[in-house]
């Protein structure tokens, strides 16, 4: 981690400084966490000083409208998406 630390430059430094003091300090390296990137690192903040849990906002979205139960008990799904772009003319569609 260091020597990654010392091969950056100007603030890139200061960030990989910051989380090899994190990591050293909880004895838990939180960069490579699901969620820590988000928000230009806002995430790795909150978890790191605030013991936060981060999740996707689409899974805690859809716990909260019980959209499986939902889904579950319907005979028709239709779904979209917010706007038509290149990618959706190219046949977009998720993993």
């Amino acid at each position: 981690m260091l020597a990654h630390a010392l091969r950056c430059s100007g603030a890139g430094r200061v960030v990989i400084g910051l989380a090899v003091v994190v990591a050293d300090w909880r004895k838990d390296d939180l960069r490579d966490r699901p969620g820590a990137g988000a928000a230009g690192g806002l995430g790795f903040g909150l978890m790191a000083f605030c013991g936060a849990e981060v999740r996707r906002g689409f899974d805690e979205v859809a716990e909260l409208l019980r959209l499986a139960e939902v889904v579950a008990g319907s005979d028709l799904v239709i779904t979209g998406e917010g706007s038509l772009d290149a990618q959706t003319l190219t046949g977009m569609h998720r993993k």
